[in-house]
């Protein structure tokens, strides 16, 4: 049996709770980390971790948005409200991509940085 409109709304009420929990925690991480940075003394060592947990953060506040966007574009397509759909929609899609390119920006930089210093360490 399919399922119907308002049970497809639920689900995805239910996963833009869950983003919270899921990307919140991570958020208050990487905050701390670069919290901690910051009231370090010799913080200029560290800019690559700095740009890393700013791009990190970035892209948790970019997820938790997509999540919350989504939700907000399938609650007015299922409900009637059809005013700005097509502008919600490409700014949905912009999130994502947002989203996408943070994480990878910040996971690449990192490994180029662990790879680095694996060669600074022989």
């Amino acid at each position: 049996m399919k399922p119907t409109d308002e049970e497809w709304l639920q689900v995805d009420r239910q996963l833009n709770f869950a983003s919270y929990a899921c990307n919140g925690l991570p958020l208050i991480f990487w905050t701390y980390v670069f919290y901690r940075i910051l009231k370090m003394q010799d913080r200029a060592k560290y800019w690559v971790l700095m740009i890393v947990c700013l791009l990190m953060m970035a892209s948790l506040v970019s997820n938790l948005l997509d999540y919350q966007l989504w939700y907000t574009y399938e609650d007015r397509s299922i409900n009637g409200d059809l005013s700005h759909l097509e502008r919600l929609r490409q700014i949905v899609y912009s999130q994502g991509y947002t989203t996408a390119v943070t994480f990878n920006l910040a996971h690449w930089l990192f490994a180029f940085t662990i790879f680095t210093l694996s060669f600074k360490m022989e």
